[in-house]
């Protein structure tokens, strides 16, 4: 840890470094993020040096957790990922990991292994129950085999992990189209054994605008407060207490920073998505910056909110709209406040 007050004061709140290391993905999902982009950066690949670099660098500055997650499937490089679990690993950091658990890579015994020995946490994103609503949210005509396979990468892990092995869940997405499966889902995941179930909502419109949604979701919350899906914990997302964020409120950049493929650094998880990444809202690029000077530049960038609580969703509700559903005009926000010009990073 550095002790320099001044210093210390710029990486103060910094809890978690999220890197999104995935460049293909073999589930084209109703909400993805990804659907119909076509941008990608003129960038090359982060390096494994630099990777390296990154990683002890937020270990030295009082970094507690690493994710690896994003919009695309992160095994999809398969061989970043295992390089940055035994990185974290080796400087003491937590790390969780977030996939979809279709990627051919999951299968093999060293990959499970190095999971359960270096993480603390490993959430699957599955969003149905039957195959029929699992096809329908992903696009995919295989659906059955490819179901089978999470199931199998699931039940293998778990049954690697024994007593004192990362916390292995589900991530499961409200939407309409898979609302009527969400308790079966729940109950038939808590009984093959899995240690967590997070309900999460695609925006905060959804809740309001259909009474189905909210008549499952509070029943599914009245079930869970019954101790229902025990011993599995349960954890309902913010949108089903009717809680909703500004943008101004946003604390994203002060407590996690995002790195996309190509080390540039970002605020909040919708800005790196594929497809999204506008250059105003680039932080930094790794290959040039350090970690310490995103930090720094965070801070003058960035007033301090009032809220700790991070909701990227508002973004995604008003990307070339004014106002949607009460919410505030947050992408101007960002570019009135936050004037990052294209030419500090090019």
């Amino acid at each position: 840890m550095l002790e320099d007050k001044e210093m210390s004061s710029v990486i103060n709140g910094l809890d978690v470094l999220e890197f999104h290391p995935g460049r293909g993905c073999g589930l084209n999902c109703v909400f993805c993020f990804r659907q119909g982009a076509s941008y990608e950066p003129d960038y090359s690949l982060i390096s494994g040096d630099c990777l390296k670099k990154l990683i002890y660098e937020f270990a030295a500055l009082g970094g507690q957790e690493l994710y690896i997650s994003g919009g695309l499937e992160p095994f999809s490089a398969n061989v970043t990922v295992c390089h940055t679990l035994l990185l974290s690993y080796n400087t003491g950091l937590k790390t969780r990991v977030y996939t979809n658990g279709t990627e051919p890579a999951l299968q093999k015994c060293w990959v499970q292994e190095l999971l359960v020995c270096t993480t603390t946490q490993i959430r699957f994103s599955v969003h149905a129950r039957s195959v029929n609503t699992y096809s329908e949210i992903t696009g995919i005509r295989n659906a059955k085999t490819t179901f089978t396979l999470v199931k199998e990468n699931v039940l293998s892990l778990l049954e690697r992990k024994g007593k004192y092995g990362p916390l292995i869940g589900i991530g499961f997405l409200v939407i309409p189209e898979n609302i009527h499966e969400l308790i079966e889902a729940a109950e038939y995941w808590r009984d093959l054994g899995v240690d967590f179930f997070d309900l999460r909502f695609d925006s905060a419109t959804e809740l309001s605008v259909s009474q189905e949604i909210q008549r499952k979701v509070s029943y599914f919350r009245s079930l869970a407060d019954l101790k229902h899906f025990c011993p599995m914990r349960v954890k309902i997302g913010d949108y089903a207490h009717g809680k909703t964020h500004f943008a101004s409120q946003c604390y994203a950049p002060f407590k996690k920073l995002i790195v996309d493929p190509f080390g540039v650094v970002w605020s909040c998880c919708l800005l790196a998505q594929p497809g999204y990444r506008p250059y105003w809202a680039k932080l930094g690029d790794l290959k040039i910056d350090s970690l310490l000077d995103v930090l720094k530049r965070v801070r003058k960038l960035f007033p301090r909110p009032h809220c700790e609580q991070c909701t990227p969703w508002e973004a995604k509700c008003n990307i070339g709209q004014e106002k949607l559903g009460g919410l505030g005009n947050t992408i101007p926000y960002y570019k009135n406040i936050h004037p990052i010009h294209q030419s500090t990073f090019s």
